[in-house]
């Protein structure tokens, strides 16, 4: 982080004055904070020097000088969305790094986060929020038309910022690294596969229902895709797995999944042409103690592996990277509790205790470590992270932050990047009334979910720091 400069003392010695009202009978309270912070910001704009970026304390008026942060070291970067921002998480720590601004918040949120290829891009589907949650914002959000806006966004995760658009949309998605290529599914049934070196969409394919996880096999010649078979089976909610061969984009043959089990919880350990599924969509759900096994290769269910709990949807599950270890979340007699399943002879080995609301777990991708990830079901808003070693016999790190969710990994550590603060647009710079609007939710007015890049430590508030920050950003810029 670039260090901030000055004292109030320096810039009275560069003619820079307290601000103060005209008039005490002027000055507004409550309900007129927007004018206020108005009044503030506009004098900071007028007095502030070429080069000079300030850090506010707005009940005394003071600046302040603050030492740029140090690098953290980390094995690998979880990055997590939440409304139209990801955040970064250093792991094995658990420690919040910062907070990238990608959509517009008060209209859309991100539906999911592809790291392929290059580690230093991502890529986001967006979507609208619904009007219901628009009609709670606080914000005049108004409707957004530029279709535009619907289209995925390639993010620069060195540098922190949205680098352009995607041609597509998209909720799900798989990356083989073996052939470079970035399978998506928009919500419906139709999967597009783009070649991330061409930089075109190579094949395309629809199977019968929508699509709601996506698997490359391990030399990227065969996509599955587990999906709601509608019409094809016999079942309340019957779902399936087609495998769509690559080279031709045609589906080369489809599984029904046993007591329609869920699409979204499918697992595909590396090495191992399997496929691991949680309970079943609707029926039978609150009593399943079992996951569903399918042989990918041949397209047939192989049986089940039985659970020492309950599974719940959605059932957190994966894979450690060399395909060896297999990691669920349950409910179990001493609530959750997280299990080490060996593969490939799927015998459990051990279990430990998670934190109620483990909603998502992600394996380092050199089988060194497990995290947890999940809400706080007492404190709304509350995001926390628990990491232990791979064997599940001791606790590595822990972190609680402000939302985010849908963890997505990346080798190494979380780069060093000062992203906009306060940039609630994500439109790559800060205005008077994005700072105005930080400001309004610091002093309790709107809720931190109208502007999320305020909050730059992950804490849920927004801070006098992060106020100037954002106001140095918008004397500045953010580069």
């Amino acid at each position: 982080m670039a260090t901030r400069v000055a004292s109030m003392k320096r810039a009275a010695e560069r003619g820079v004055a307290k601000p103060r009202c005209p008039d005490q009978n002027d000055c507004p309270t409550g309900s007129a904070v927007m004018s206020t912070c108005r009044y503030l910001l506009e004098f900071w704009l007028r007095s502030a020097r070429p080069g000079l970026t300030v850090r506010v304390t707005l009940a005394l008026g003071l600046f302040t000088l603050v030492e740029p942060e140090a690098t953290f070291a980390g094995q690998a970067c979880a990055y997590l969305t939440a409304r139209g921002t990801v955040s970064a998480i250093d792991l094995p720590a658990g420690r919040f790094r910062h907070r990238i601004a990608v959509a517009d918040g008060k209209n859309f949120y991100l539906t999911a986060l592809a790291v392929a290829g290059q580690d230093d891009l991502a890529f986001a589907g967006i979507r609208v929020l619904e009007r219901i949650e628009l009609a709670t914002s606080t914000a005049n959000a108004g409707s957004p038309t530029d279709r535009n806006e619907l289209t995925g966004r390639v993010v620069d995760l060195q540098r922190g910022k949205v680098k352009g658009n995607l041609p597509v949309n998209f909720d799900v998605w798989s990356y083989s690294p073996a052939r470079n290529l970035l399978a998506t599914a928009d919500g419906g049934a139709t999967i597009v596969v783009h070649d991330l070196v061409a930089g075109q969409v190579v094949r395309s394919a629809e199977v019968a229902g929508d699509v709601l996880a996506l698997r490359f096999s391990d030399d990227g010649a065969t996509l599955y895709a587990a999906h709601w078979a509608w019409g094809m089976f016999r079942g309340l909610i019957p779902s399936a797995v087609s495998a769509i061969d690559i080279g031709t984009g045609r589906i080369r043959g489809v599984v029904q999944l046993s007591d329609d089990r869920h699409p979204w919880s499918f697992v595909k350990p590396f090495g191992l042409e399997r496929g691991y599924f949680g309970p079943p969509a609707f029926h039978g759900s609150p009593w399943e103690k079992s996951l569903l096994v399918v042989d990918l290769d041949g397209l047939r269910v192989l049986g089940r592996v039985a659970v020492p709990g309950t599974l719940a949807i959605p059932t957190p599950m994966t894979a450690s990277g060399d395909g060896t270890s297999f990691y669920l979340a349950y409910g179990g007699p001493r609530g959750c509790e997280v299990a080490l399943l060996a593969l490939p002879e799927e015998r459990f080995i051990e279990t430990t205790r998670c934190k109620a609301g483990t909603v998502w777990l992600v394996a380092s991708p050199d089988n060194e470590w497990l995290a947890a990830f999940g809400f706080d079901l007492n404190r709304q808003g509350v995001a926390h992270v628990t990491v232990w070693d791979a064997s599940l016999t001791s606790q590595l790190g822990s972190g609680e932050f402000a939302l985010g969710g849908d963890p997505v990994l990346t080798p190494g550590p979380c780069p060093d990047v000062d992203p906009c603060v306060a940039d609630c647009n994500a439109d790559g710079v800060v205005s008077v009334d994005e700072v105005v609007e930080g400001v309004t939710i610091a002093l309790g007015a709107t809720g931190l979910v109208d502007c999320l890049p305020a909050d730059t430590s992950g804490d849920g508030q927004v801070t006098v720091d992060e106020l100037v920050e954002a106001v140095s950003d918008l004397l500045v810029g953010c580069e």
